[in-house]
């Protein structure tokens, strides 16, 4: 009598296991999701594959738009002064997008090679005034440091968890008026003790190699902005735009993503914006509204980041303080829970 073939071993489904650093673990130890979840779900593999159509709609997209404005400017404001209002804000917006097409090609999530990151983000970031491998060095150190002064980002958040309503407002908008640039060009930025050399230094190769990239691709710029130098003042639309709106951008989604609620009693947070039509056209518009998917799978493609979303909603991770739903919104909470802080300690004084 034959034996009965023996059943196949069903094969393990690949997932990619989440990757907690400081700021999910403490949220881990403090309850979890809504549900008290303390674990994270893993994830099917497939998530964590880059697709380079998308990679590329997402560059031509940014790209496209700081080139058009860039060259329309002068055309613009020979015809009413007034376009360089709407034209500066929605580049800076830009410029701001074009450091999250640094990013991540930074976790070689953009593109499915690993040269085609590399080469998109160090266009990228010459364009940025950076390089590659000093911004992607930095950007791991935040993931490792969050919440913590050490993390080269801290100063947009960890800084401003105890500040008064006040204070917060200015540092959001002082970019505007240069703030950050006078800081560095008078020596008033506050260097952090302990902060670890590789964070520091830009990357490896001499100082012509990191340099000469930039220049080129700052003149690029300036080429087009002037028309071929024929409108020789529009060469510091682009410099001024990244200067004020660029940062303004970048320091108010910062703030929103990881300033934690004034009653958290630890500096490390991370919070997801759900999508909206304001925010996708100023703050995001390549996925980075989904932040705390983003630190719990870092690898994973900022387009598959929805449906790490969907996965983590499901098994009742999320909690109500992790999803806003939207950046203006997260904005007015933090001032209205200062303010109403800030009274109750003024009457408990006075009592």
């Amino acid at each position: 009598m034959m034996e009965p073939a023996a059943s196949a071993t069903p094969q393990p489904k690949a997932v990619i296991r989440p990757a907690i650093d400081r700021s999910l673990r403490i949220l881990l130890e403090h309850g979890g999701g809504k549900r008290g979840k303390t674990a994270v779900p893993e994830i099917p593999a497939e998530l964590g594959k880059p697709s380079n159509v998308y990679g590329t709609l997402a560059c031509a997209h940014v790209g496209g738009v700081i080139v058009l404005l860039l060259a329309s400017a002068p055309a613009l404001a020979a015809r009413r002064p007034a376009w360089l209002l709407v034209t500066a804000p929605l580049l800076g917006s830009y410029v701001h997008k074009l450091s999250i097409i640094l990013h991540d090609c930074s976790h070689y999530s953009l593109f499915a090679s690993r040269r085609a990151n590399r080469s998109v983000g160090s266009v990228a970031a010459a364009l940025l005034g950076t390089t590659f491998d000093g911004f992607r060095v930095r950007h791991a150190e935040h993931h490792r440091r969050n919440g913590d002064l050490e993390d080269p980002e801290g100063r947009i958040y960890v800084e401003l968890s105890d500040a008064s309503p006040a204070r917060l407002v200015w540092q959001l908008l002082n970019p505007l008026v240069g703030g950050p640039v006078l800081e560095s060009v008078f020596g008033k930025a506050r260097a952090r003790d302990g902060r670890p050399a590789t964070v520091t230094a830009e990357a490896s190769g001499s100082l012509m190699d990191r340099l000469v990239p930039v220049v080129v691709a700052q003149a690029a710029i300036a080429l087009l902005a002037t028309r071929l130098g024929t409108r020789p003042g529009y060469a510091l639309l682009y410099p001024a735009v990244t200067a004020t709106f660029g940062v303004f951008f970048n320091r108010l989604r910062g703030f929103c993503e990881h300033l934690p609620p004034p009653d958290w009693c630890h500096g490390a947070f991370v919070r997801t914006h759900l999508p909206n039509p304001v925010d996708s056209l100023l703050f995001y518009g390549v996925g980075m509204n989904w932040h705390l998917e983003h630190h719990l799978f870092p690898t994973v493609p900022s387009n598959k980041l929805p449906q790490v979303h969907a996965i983590l909603e499901r098994d009742g991770f999320l909690g109500p303080e992790m999803t806003s739903k939207s950046v203006v919104g997260t904005v007015f909470r933090q001032l209205m829970k200062r303010a109403r802080r800030s009274n109750g300690h003024g009457a408990a004084s006075n009592a």
